[in-house]
């Protein structure tokens, strides 16, 4: 392969965006990690039948935050709001409750025998499935996406492949960014492509939103296409 073969298949490949959009579920990749390093700590350092005293509080604090994450959308004011919240609690906690109670939780920690006892198997059993999940949410996106082309936009579904055409022309795309959270760990957002008056199909779990959209916009930069963009 020349030269201006390599040159032609490179700008081939610039002229087409694929759009995949992802289940929720693979959000949950923080729990499954999580698991993992557990399942490995547990089977080196702990022993037969007694739980290393603390892994399952560890467990369940990233499980709690990460359903959190999953269930709601957090939009910047309402984290900001939820952090002035925790700031204000723990200010109230230092300078009113523990100066108060100190000896007393001292003692009470002290006696502190409660452990969550989840188990090397629990781990794994954990670490397995959550692998499963999101082995099958990436694949599952592989046979369901959108394809843009300089003319023509290309949406197959299936192993069986259907697909739907419809016209570059009048196009318009909408990105936002509904979820902070989602966006820092995979820098994940929607798009939503506005293909005709009845034709709209909105993509909530992009990866990489913002070059995904840098990327339609060069890509339709020399058509008339009208991109919408309400801000991140």
């Amino acid at each position: 392969m020349n030269v201006n073969e390599n040159k032609i298949k490179k700008r081939e490949n610039r002229d087409v965006i694929y759009l995949r959009n992802y289940s929720k579920a693979i959000f949950f990749f923080p729990l499954f990690l999580t698991s993992l390093i557990l399942w490995i700590i547990e089977a080196f350092l702990g022993v037969p039948g007694k739980p290393l005293a603390g892994l399952g509080f560890v467990w369940t604090l990233i499980f709690i935050i990460n359903l959190l994450a999953i269930s709601f959308d957090f939009s910047s004011i309402k984290l900001v709001i939820i952090a002035l919240i925790i700031v204000i609690a723990i200010l109230l906690l230092v300078f009113l409750v523990l100066p108060a109670s100190l000896t007393m939780i001292i003692e009470e920690f002290q006696n502190f025998e409660f452990n969550i006892g989840m188990t090397i198997e629990f781990y794994m059993i954990m670490s397995i499935s959550f692998a499963v999940i999101l082995a099958i949410a990436f694949i599952g996106a592989r046979f369901d996406y959108w394809r843009l082309e300089r003319n023509e936009i290309y949406h197959k579904r299936g192993i069986v492949v259907k697909s739907e055409r419809y016209p570059t022309q009048g196009l318009r795309i909408l990105k936002t960014i509904p979820d902070i959270i989602e966006f820092v760990l995979l820098r994940a957002g929607s798009i939503t492509l506005i293909l005709g008056e009845n034709d709209i199909a909105h993509l909530s779990t992009i990866l990489n939103v913002n070059k995904k959209s840098n990327e339609i916009d060069k890509l339709l930069s020399e058509l008339d296409v009208k991109v919408e963009k309400p801000g991140a």
